[in-house]
């Protein structure tokens, strides 16, 4: 059943309902929680600098929280924004940092393609907005990589190097994690160490390769079809890794994640000269798949992915 609570900072008539999980549940925040958002701001204020380095003298104060529930009251009533605070269940803690996951295959209107209802415009907008408004949230854009993510991943793989470039901050050595541990044992294992030197990166890529169902696999096409793709977006992505201090391109595990997609094609795809009665199965079913899915949706596929037409109609 749907909890109802009354909102301290709107107007007395406004209601608005609690989400309820089953270890967590969100609210919007009251007058009550500024004790513990001060101690969570304080205790993160390290991290939270390069993000805000203007920090004036009341910060943390009841007035400056009064003044942030005025800012959220004035988005809510104009349809701009809503904002809740994360507790748990168990022991109605306020949760101090998150990650938001993002599911995002490809660009633009082939994206919209392989997720059907997704409004790409929409999505990109309201992710630029939490990285602008939120910049202390990790923002995590997984993509099960399918044949359908070759043409257009490029594009996207340049649009997420450019949103790095521009919020990207660094606080602390960049460093390999092995190293970091040595550090964090020759400093008497301070608790304060990783606030300290955590890297302060607003969007990361997780990429896995899509293997079931097998006809949605890069494996399914010819290598000569998808290794030019795989292999630039490899080498787009080797080509603006981060070294040194400046972290502001993809991380060495993110383009390892990318790097296995081309092996997975390269050496489990097949050749002109080496189709098999699976691999062949695999593009008729493929057909099959794409031709239900235009049915259905009114779409067609050969007008979204004209770099996968010869593909598509080849027997």
């Amino acid at each position: 059943m749907q909890q109802i609570v009354a909102l301290s900072f709107f107007l007395p008539t406004y209601l608005e309902p609690t989400i309820a999980l089953s270890r967590l549940h969100l609210r919007p925040p009251v007058r009550n929680d500024w004790v513990q958002w001060a101690k969570i701001r304080s205790e993160s204020k390290e991290f939270l600098i390069p993000w805000e380095p203007t920090w004036p003298s009341d910060a943390l104060s009841k007035s400056a929280f009064r003044r942030r529930l005025s800012k959220y009251s004035e988005d809510w009533s104009n349809d701009r924004g809503y904002s809740f605070f994360i507790f748990t269940n168990e022991d109605k803690n306020l949760v101090k940092k998150i990650t938001l996951y993002t599911s995002l295959d490809g660009w633009g209107e082939q994206a919209e393609y392989i997720r059907s209802g997704l409004d790409f415009n929409m999505l990109w907008d309201r992710l630029l907005y939490m990285i602008e408004e939120h910049p202390s949230v990790d923002n995590t854009i997984m993509t099960a990589y399918s044949l359908l993510s070759l043409p257009s991943y490029k594009r996207m793989l340049e649009e997420v190097h450019k949103v790095k470039q521009k919020y990207n901050r660094y606080n602390g050595l960049l460093e390999s994690r092995f190293n970091q541990y040595k550090r964090w044992f020759a400093e008497n294992s301070d608790p304060n160490f990783w606030t300290r030197n955590e890297k302060a990166c607003v969007v990361h890529l997780d990429i896995s390769p899509i293997y079931f169902p097998p006809f949605l696999a890069v494996t399914t096409p010819h290598k000569e079809l998808t290794m030019p793709y795989l292999f630039d977006q490899y080498a787009f992505m080797m080509h603006n890794l981060t070294l040194g201090e400046d972290n502001r391109n993809f991380y060495d595990f993110e383009a390892e994640k990318m790097g296995r997609v081309a092996d997975f094609a390269f050496y489990s795809g097949m050749g002109y000269d080496k189709q098999t009665e699976d691999n062949y199965i695999h593009q008729q079913n493929f057909k099959m798949f794409v031709d239900e899915m235009d049915k259905r949706r009114g779409t067609d596929f050969c007008t979204v992915f004209p770099e996968l037409e010869e593909f598509y109609r080849d027997d």
